[in-house]
């Protein structure tokens, strides 16, 4: 079958050939692409990426890779990527991205299928959870700054979620076929668009996560919290750290891990650097804003010392991360299905996540992990200290995840569901075209 990809990353294979750095994120993209080879597919890739100054066309591992530059005609180039390949399906991976409403609009309908990422439309209304009013709002200079240095204050960057979200909907509104796996993609796409056909399927994670040793407490830190992002709020840090003055009372040692790409406005302030860098870091602290309300915060709350900034991490240095982690925490105000959660449980790490989106599709609460409410921090540092207490049920919770996380993430299985889709896709249109 010929198959055309639509990507919001650069695969890892491609950026190796290529000399640019690998992605940290979307790496189960590369375990579902490996399993796809193997049934002899023919595959080729598209991605929108600010690094490619026209159309990058390159061969790697029997793929071919279409790279289009952020500021192009995409759909001059997306005709001509379609006439190259004739592919009998086109996958679009993502709704967040402009890119994959401009790919909808000249795609043949019957023969598309989008995947259920995240919902950037449904995100915007969370994007300020937790949060003082104040980020609510803008003003005229720290827009035209930030945009001058290319920097998104905090309602910015709710705005961008919001006007991305449009071009989401308007995609959606026309797409015939969705792939989404929890309750929550499928009753927000379905209210989106109820003629949509849901296909559910779901994800194959990324390879290294099926190698890994099983996490065991003997051999964790203890009372050490991961979390894999924290670089904007929607991954809910500034909750997290409401929670930790509750827990230090009990667990001095405590340590906070958060991994992930993080802005200049949680790392100390650089000595000397010129007049001009003197003169840039004030105004960075002052549009970086939810970086420094973070780094305030762990001020104010006296957490200094408890909360450690781990920088991106591939896969090798993440799942590493994850063994040495006593509980893993996903502090969301809203998820789809959390790929962090999911390693996690793949490793039998426990886990604490809040209630929200589509994470209770995932783990069972009290069984295989723990719930709480999103805006009580309170009971966050509850569910953790139940854990740190209980090192049994703790191994017990991750344990029963792990059984849970192997099913739903076998290969084999999610790859004959997702050739099922595509080979339902392809009958039903050459029925349609009879």
């Amino acid at each position: 079958m010929r198959i055309l990809w639509l990507v919001n990353i650069l695969m890892p294979e491609l950026a190796a050939a290529v000399g640019l750095p690998a992605p940290y994120a979307g790496g189960w993209l590369t375990g579902q692409l490996q399993r796809l080879d193997a049934e002899r597919n023919h595959i080729a890739i598209c991605c929108v990426r600010p690094e490619t100054a026209a159309l990058l066309v390159r061969e790697v591992n029997g793929h071919t890779h279409y790279v289009l530059p952020a500021d192009a005609d995409w759909a001059e180039n997306f005709r001509e990527i379609l006439r190259t390949e004739r592919p009998d399906v086109i996958h679009i991976h993502g709704t967040e991205m402009e890119s994959s409403l401009a790919l909808m609009r000249l795609a043949p309908p019957e023969r598309t299928v989008v995947s259920i990422q995240g919902l950037v439309s449904v995100c915007a209304a969370h994007y300020l959870a937790g949060l003082p009013e104040r980020f609510a709002k803008a003003g005229f200079f720290k827009r035209l700054l930030g945009k001058r240095l290319d920097i998104r204050p905090i309602a910015v960057a709710r705005e961008d979620f919001a006007r991305r979200g449009r071009s989401e909907i308007a995609l959606l509104q026309s797409a015939r076929h969705v792939i989404g796996r929890t309750r929550w993609d499928e009753a927000c796409t379905g209210q989106i668009n109820p003629a949509r056909h849901y296909h559910f399927c779901n994800e194959t994670l990324r390879p290294a996560f099926y190698r890994a040793p099983q996490w065991r407490y003997a051999e964790c830190e203890p009372h050490t919290v991961l979390i894999s992002q924290g670089n904007y709020p929607i991954k809910g840090l500034h909750q997290m750290l409401e929670a930790l003055p509750l827990l230090l009372k009990r667990y001095p040692d405590l340590q906070v891990c958060v991994a992930g790409w993080t802005r200049l406005g949680l790392l100390p302030q650089m000595a000397g650097g010129g007049w001009k860098q003197r003169l840039r870091q004030p105004l960075e602290t002052w549009l970086f804003e939810y970086d420094t309300y973070l780094r305030r915060q762990i001020e104010r709350l006296g957490l200094e010392g408890h909360v450690r900034f781990l920088g991106p991490l591939d896969e090798a240095a993440m799942c590493a991360a994850y063994r040495r982690a006593n509980v893993f925490v996903s502090c969301s105000s809203v998820e789809n299905s959390s790929n962090s959660i999911c390693e996690a449980m793949l490793l039998g790490l426990p886990v604490v996540s809040s209630y929200v989106g589509g994470c209770g599709d995932l783990l069972a609460d009290g069984q295989e992990g723990l719930f709480y409410p999103f805006d009580a921090p309170y009971l966050l540092a509850d569910a953790i200290a139940r854990l740190f207490d209980d090192p049994q049920r703790a191994e017990r919770m991750g344990q029963s995840a792990r059984e849970r996380a192997l099913l739903r993430h076998d290969p084999e299985r999610n790859t004959a569901r997702l050739m099922e889709i595509y080979e339902q896709i392809v009958s039903a249109a050459e029925a349609e075209k009879e």
